[in-house]
This record gives C-alpha cells, structure tokens and sequence, in this order.
C-alpha cells in the first residue's frame, strides 16, 4: 500500500483529499503544520507529499524546495495541489522538482487516480476516487487587549502599479506607505512613492529605518535607489520580507538594487527574514505577516496596536462571487481583515478588465468592496490601480463602489488611494 502525506492547513480541503486518497488503496497521513513536515518525512517511508502552496510557517513551494534538496528526503514525489494556479506559480513547482500541479477545486471522481499516476503508483483502482535580529522584530507575544482612540496613522506615499508620466489627481508613484505609531514609523513597501519621505526623515534624529516589503518586484522596491536616507552611510535600514524558493533575501535585493545608471546604496541593511506568522515589532504593536494571492513568493501585512487593526495587501487576487470552498483564499483572507479599521487593497481593475485579467494576481475594484463588505471592514482603500486608468475611471470606480455599498446597506467607507492622504486609526 503506498504511502503519501497530505499538507494542508485548510481543515475540509486536507480532510478530503485524505479521505479520497484512502479510498483509492493509499496510507494517508495529514498533517496541518508546514514546520512538523520534514521530520514527519524522515519517520516514515513515504512515496509521495501532497503539498498546498499558501500554508502558515512554510508555504508549500519552499517546503517542495526543501524536500528535494534534502538528501534523505529527495526521492519522495511532491504533488502540488493549490487554488494558487498561476502560471509562474506552476513552472516555479518544476523547476523545484515537483512531479505535478493539480488545480484546486479538482475533481474527486479522479483525484486519487491522478495521485497514483503522478508517484507512480498502482493504487487508486477503484472508481471515485539574512536572519532574524529579535531586536528588531520578534515573534509575538499574547495580544495586551489594550483599546485606545486613534492610535496609528497612516500616509499613502505611492499607490499605482506602475510610474505614470503624466499628472493625476489620485498620484503617479508606485506603492510605498508610512505608518506611524507613538514615535515610530514603519514604511511598507518602497515603490517610487518613497520619495516623499526624502525631506521628513533628513530632518529625523533617528538614523534606523524599519521597511516591510509585500515581494520583490520592482515597482515595490526601486524608491530604495533614490531615496536619499539609504545615501547615508550612518543609516541602518531594516528590510523584512519573505525569500523565494531557493533564493535568499540577499540575493533578491541585490537583484533589485542594481539598476542601470543608478547608484547603490550606502547605507547599511539588516535583513529579517519573514514567514507567515505574528512578530511583536514594537511594545503593544504585533504585524501579522500572511500569504497573499499573488504570483511568486508575495506577502500582506495585518498591523494591530492597542485595539486598532490596519490591513496592507497591494498585490492580491480576490475571486469574487465565482470562489468555490476549495479556493479558499477569500475565505482565509476575510477572516484576516474581519473588522479592521482599514484595509489597503490591490484593486487593479475595473470589473470589465478583470474578466479579461483574471488569475493574474490581482483584483477587480467591486470584489474587493464587497469581500469588505461582507468582513465588516470599517475604511477601504482602493489600490495599485492600473497606471493607464484615467482620473475620470478612477472617479468611476468610486462612484460605483459607492454604490455596491449603498445597495448593501452597509457603514464601509470606500476611496481609491490618493498621494498624500493621511488616515487616523
């Protein structure tokens, strides 16, 4: 009877694909911790790893990554099952050594038999079937339960998925945002938006600067070249993010930060390596880094301080009304923004474009509204809105986003990102 291990951290979807494999002659295990799955490996014999991608603590492609770079454990097949389908996401599983990509919601009538052919196997015959300074960001302790009246502040820097030449009401830089709390301030994302903070923190006392980046991508970092605080060499710049799959940290940002005709930087950096967990950053502040709906390795961040809670995802795709139970990344993601005070939102397109430009990785504008909606959401913020949007579609979205929440009878107040906007939470 061969045996497979099943990972996933969604209770029915695991539970499922278990029982499935069970019925189609497997000896199924299930495990729902992505940290216990290599030393499960190494206590038994198994001939195949059944692998969701976005999983708290190591997301299945870095765990597929380790799985077959592992000596004792590299011969084990590792088939990947996700409602994360997107095109890099697959290549990226082959290239990591993956045996087969199955797309969630499958089919349960052949399920098992797609296992057994992917590992090799004669069963399923039946029908049916940079490291961590605790200085600087620690793992969180329990919450202080703490309620004070607006104690975070929150100021858009950039906003657009790509630099825009020409002028706009809402701004043309790419995604950078300032949060500040007591005297501290946390950047997240470092687009060409960062830029407005040149002026502010040349007249700061404070020469360490802490940055959270969603991912790698080029509109998320490239204010680090002209941002004049990393031209200082008695700068200490914190950069917490999430490697890629047999790349580090380090290597992603030096990537990134040679740009042609532009000087590096020569401040110093600290890089933090991020899972999807909880890190106490600061007393009585906790950010909540989590897997977004996104090609490649990309976070979002939940940021809550004394009973307020701030939710950043600029790169994410919401499904909307055709979701199914087994893509449940709407589901998760609700859970996660449940009563914020404001959620800061990918909504890329309009409704129209996103017909066009679905599972590409972000969202259309009314799916975004009314996953807030539907999560008691507070304030949303539209943003990362597609660079050749007029202000005149952008007035549009508004107007209709307004409307979805008049007709739902709902409190949610609704904007797209603006330059300069600053929100008190």
């Amino acid at each position: 009877m061969p045996s497979v291990l099943v990972v996933d951290d969604d209770e029915l979807t695991g539970s499922l694909s278990s029982d499935l494999l069970r019925e189609g002659g497997f000896d199924v295990d299930l495990v729902s911790d992505s940290l216990q799955v290599i030393d499960t490996l190494r206590k038994k014999s198994y001939q195949g790893v059944v692998l969701d991608i976005l999983m708290p603590g190591i997301d299945g492609l870095t765990l597929c990554h380790k799985i077959k770079t592992n000596p004792e454990t590299k011969h084990i097949k590792v088939v990947m099952v996700s409602g994360k389908s997107f095109e890099s996401e697959k290549q990226k599983a082959k290239q990591l050594g993956a045996s087969g990509f199955i797309i969630k919601p499958y089919d349960v009538n052949t399920f098992a038999k797609t296992i057994a052919e992917i590992i090799g196997s004669n069963a399923a015959s039946r029908s049916g079937t940079g490291a961590v300074s605790p200085a600087a960001i620690s793992p969180a302790a329990e919450s202080s339960g703490l309620v004070n009246p607006a104690v975070l502040s929150v100021k858009i820097l950039g906003s657009r998925a790509k630099n825009i030449p020409t002028p706009s009401r809402y701004g043309t830089h790419t995604p950078a945002i300032l949060l500040s709390y007591q005297n501290h301030a946390l950047i997240f994302d470092a687009g060409s938006g960062l830029n407005f903070l040149n002026q502010e923190f040349k007249n700061r006392s404070a020469k360490e600067i802490r940055v959270f980046l969603t991912h790698f991508h080029q509109n998320h970092v490239e204010g680090l070249l002209s941002f004049s605080s990393a031209q200082t060499p008695d700068t200490l710049i914190h950069i917490a993010a999430a490697p890629e799959p047999g790349k580090s940290i380090p290597a992603l940002l030096q990537e990134v930060l040679k740009a042609p005709g532009k000087p590096l930087p020569k401040a110093r950096f600290e890089l933090h390596e991020l899972r999807e967990r909880s890190y106490k950053v600061l007393p009585n502040l906790v950010i909540h880094a989590f897997h977004a709906n996104h090609p490649g390795t990309s976070l979002g961040f939940s940021i809550e301080a004394e009973g307020r809670k701030v939710v950043y995802s600029p790169d994410a795709e919401i499904y909307g009304s055709e979701v199914t139970a087994f893509q449940d990344y709407d589901e998760k993601f609700s859970g996660i923004c449940r009563n914020a005070d404001l959620l800061i939102h990918d909504a890329q397109f309009t409704q129209e474009d996103y017909e066009k430009n679905k599972t590409i990785g972000h969202s259309g504008f009314l799916n975004v509204a009314d996953l807030a909606i539907k999560a008691n959401v507070k304030r949303l913020i539209l943003f990362h809105q597609d660079s050749l949007y007029a202000d005149s579609v952008l007035d549009r979205m508004v107007s209709d986003a307004q409307n979805l929440i008049s007709k739902k009878s709902s409190p949610l107040v609704c904007e797209v990102a603006k330059e300069g906007t600053e929100i008190s939470v």
